[in-house]
């Protein structure tokens, strides 16, 4: 078992290495037209996205959450969760 440093480490050398990849996928991912309780252009983005990385059996369930199961065959498992719709706030002066 790989100590929590090791991890850590690795997870701050992916960030390094892969900071436009994420800068990119965000530009996109913010212009990407939506609205609260219409993000189907967001999850099929998303879906795209994560098919593109690699990873298959990507799928979504009943209330639109995009899934990829890591690693599926371990009994303890990590999620990661993000909310692909938009909030608005106005401001009035």
């Amino acid at each position: 078992m790989r100590k929590k440093w090791e991890i850590e480490e690795e997870y701050r050398n992916f960030c390094r290495n892969n900071k436009e990849l994420a800068l990119q996928t965000l530009r996109e991912l913010t212009l990407t037209p939506t609205e609260t309780g219409k993000e189907d252009q967001r999850i099929a983005y998303c879906m795209e996205w994560m098919k593109q990385q690699g990873m298959e059996s990507v799928h979504t369930d009943e209330l639109g959450n995009v899934i990829w199961e890591y690693r599926p065959e371990q009994e303890k498992k990590v999620l990661y969760t993000a909310h692909v719709e938009t909030v608005c706030l106005l401001s009035r002066k």
